[in-house]
């Protein structure tokens, strides 16, 4: 039967130095500890609670050109509550708002001629 010795667990967490705004983050999670019950994550701009010992775990940042320091702490029964090893520095990006125009190609003269309009922003940038 093997046996688990609470000292020797590690714990770390990895993921991508540089992202846009609007996509889905995806951090990697680590625990040799067989007993690990939860990971909260403090993603620099919120703290999140992940039951279980999932290999990762996913985020959304609302609003670039921001920089973030990702940190962690693991729940084991073995040991209780630690910090990871390591923290993971991000970057985050502002995306450009995408404006779309659409009309008719052709218009009479003297006549009303409409203009469509729309835009869109993966972040929270406020379009005018």
């Amino acid at each position: 039967m093997a046996r688990f010795e609470s000292g020797l667990s590690t714990q770390t967490i990895a993921g991508p130095a540089d992202f846009n705004e609007g996509q889905t983050y995806t951090l990697t999670l680590s625990s040799s500890d067989p007993t690990t019950s939860q990971w909260t994550i403090n993603w620099g701009d919120g703290t999140q609670v992940v039951p279980g010992n999932p290999t990762s775990v996913t985020h959304v940042y609302a609003d670039g050109n921001a920089s973030y320091t990702i940190s962690a702490t693991v729940t084991t029964v073995t040991n209780g509550t630690t910090p990871a090893s390591n923290t993971v520095g991000v970057t985050v990006h502002n995306v450009a708002p995408t404006l779309v125009f659409s009309g008719a190609s052709d218009a009479n003269a003297r006549s009303a001629y409409t203009l469509n309009l729309s835009s869109s922003d993966p972040g929270t940038d406020t379009i005018s």
